[in-house]
């Protein structure tokens, strides 16, 4: 792998447009932040895959926006050598040479077929990044996927959960048949520094963040009837506030306090917030958990079980004003050494 690596993006864009997505907050941003790449593109493959779908319907995997005339999709591809997405990406590559391609994943009814990606790193022999965001052990669509991009990999982060890194190591339970583990890793990513950083005024006592998913509405619910001063941010359900993500950053950095919680028992995540509240530098009240007790450990975040810790931690904290903050900001500078753009991007070019 040369020093600084011509880099493709391979971007999703479910939400509105890819530069709002994790793949480009939490991957490209931090990633051209660092200094160590050379040149960059980014290719929103998704919007391809919707044209495909709606134009010429020669697509194999449905996307819910994608079928906007109404008709049924095949059942079989109809690949042609004019409209392929293969013929897409081996333009974009072909044209842009990469040293490099980091491939954010998305859903597989979304995603690209891996043997597309396969085809195209043998031809071209650049390095394939994958990075893992969400798993479902019981989803078996999900993990033939996964267990298909491990295989076509150089090296995959996984994101969320140290424990279903283990598992596919050891190639315990749904792993059994899964090869080429050795390029999988934990690898959180990191948050985008320019918009995730201190604030110096404090206007909210304390947040709730993310989406209506999970306990936090019971958690919300919960701390409202005991008059706490509790408030929501953000969310992409459809009773949410969605807020941008500069706003969405902001309110968290001028938050006394941040609750976060886990979103389903069955699949606990160190989940994103985590390192973006630490990033912000606010007070984090973090639901216990595996994942989260393994990552923050050694940081000074204090973590709670039930409702009434919770409560009574939020009346200790806000109480002590000094000592929170305090906390907050050695959290903050233990996270941002350990985990910063750069270091994160030389640990990815360094296992490549």
């Amino acid at each position: 792998m040369i020093d600084k690596p011509r880099t493709l993006f391979l971007q999703h864009e479910q939400r509105r447009f890819y530069w709002n997505e994790p793949g480009h907050l939490e991957l490209y941003k931090p990633m051209i932040i660092s200094g160590l790449l050379g040149e960059v593109r980014t290719y929103p493959f998704q919007r391809d895959i919707r044209w495909l779908e709606r134009e010429h319907g020669v697509y194999n995997h449905r996307l819910e926006q994608a079928n906007l005339n109404g008709t049924a999709a095949p059942e079989k591809p109809i690949w042609t050598k004019e409209n392929s997405l293969e013929q897409m990406l081996d333009a974009v590559i072909c044209e842009f040479k990469p040293d490099l391609v980091v491939y954010a994943l998305t859903w597989p009814n979304q995603a690209i077929p891996v043997d597309i990606l396969r085809c195209l790193r043998a031809r071209y022999n650049f390095k394939l990044f994958s990075i893992i965001w969400d798993y479902d052990e019981n989803n078996s669509s999900l993990m033939d996927y996964d267990k298909n991009i491990i295989e076509a990999s150089d090296l995959v982060s996984v994101a969320d959960s140290y424990w279903r890194l283990e598992r596919i190591k050891n190639r315990k339970g749904v792993y059994k048949d899964f090869v080429n583990v050795d390029v999988a890793h934990f690898m959180p990513t990191i948050p985008d520094p320019s918009i995730f950083y201190p604030r110096k005024e404090k206007l909210y006592d304390v947040s709730i963040a993310g989406s209506s998913e999970g306990q936090r509405i019971d958690i919300y619910n919960a701390l409202t009837a005991r008059n706490i001063p509790v408030r929501r941010i953000g969310g992409l359900m459809s009773d949410d506030n969605y807020l941008s993500d500069e706003d969405y950053a902001k309110e968290i950095s001028e938050s006394r306090i941040v609750i976060n919680t886990q979103t389903q028992p069955e699949r606990i995540q160190l989940k994103g917030r985590v390192c973006q509240v630490l990033s912000c530098g606010s007070f984090l009240l973090e639901q216990k958990n595996r994942e989260s007790d393994r990552f923050l450990t050694g940081m000074g975040v204090e973590t709670w079980e039930t409702i009434d810790d919770l409560i009574g931690a939020i009346g200790y904290w806000l109480n002590n004003e000094h000592e929170r903050e305090r906390k907050a900001r050695e959290s903050h500078f233990k996270y941002i050494e350990c985990y910063n753009p750069k270091s994160w991007t030389k640990n990815i070019i360094d296992a490549l």
